[in-house]
């Protein structure tokens, strides 16, 4: 089955986002910045660091790295929304989903949701795969409170992938930055594409 990657991008980023203008906009604003299906059915963007994407017109960024992906991929792989799990103070690692998919070149969409009441408490989010056990793609949820009020935190890991498929998961751990323990949930979404650069 052939799936619009902007459609998808679209519906799954704004459902798991809703609220979020930044994000909903910048999704959204494939269509209309391309005014329906971009020539030779590629979208040109560019990635920054924290996982920012801009469209591009013509494929080069003035910084950030080039990414591009075309209007019709196939399959996307999507799981439902995970329930809250701790994550330790002592540097242990907690998934909080995986999803094992086939070779191919793929859109990766993370959600992660925290939460702590305790000071100097927080999550360290990544992604791992089968080239890359140790993880990549590190994002940093910083939830320390005062232990009487709960900080909620929540980020957006955008990233692409290319390669022999395999499990991948989504995790976080405290690292050496924090020394109370967190709650955090995640939702781990795979889109996969024809080519991907």
């Amino acid at each position: 089955m052939k799936t619009s990657v902007g459609r998808v991008l679209r519906s799954r980023i704004a459902a798991a986002t809703a609220g979020a203008t930044v994000v909903v906009a910048l999704v959204g604003g494939i269509a209309f910045a391309t005014g329906g299906p971009p020539s030779g059915g590629v979208i040109h963007g560019c990635g920054k660091p924290g996982g920012e994407i801009h469209l591009s017109t013509g494929g080069s960024c003035r910084s950030g790295s080039p990414l591009s992906w075309n209007t019709a991929g196939s399959d996307g792989y999507f799981r439902a929304p995970g329930s809250l799990v701790t994550v330790p103070a002592n540097n242990v690692v907690a998934t909080l989903d995986s999803i094992t998919i086939p070779a191919g070149s793929y859109l990766i969409t993370a959600r992660v949701d925290a939460q702590s009441y305790g000071p100097n408490s927080g999550a360290i989010c990544f992604f791992t795969s089968p080239e890359t056990p140790n993880g990549w793609g590190w994002t940093t949820l910083n939830t320390s409170s005062d232990w009487t009020n709960l900080n909620q935190q929540w980020t957006i890991m955008l990233n692409t992938y290319t390669g022999g498929g395999g499990t991948f998961t989504l995790s976080c751990q405290s690292g050496y930055t924090f020394t109370n323990t967190a709650q955090a949930a995640g939702t781990l979404e795979m889109v996969r594409v024809n080519t991907l650069s």
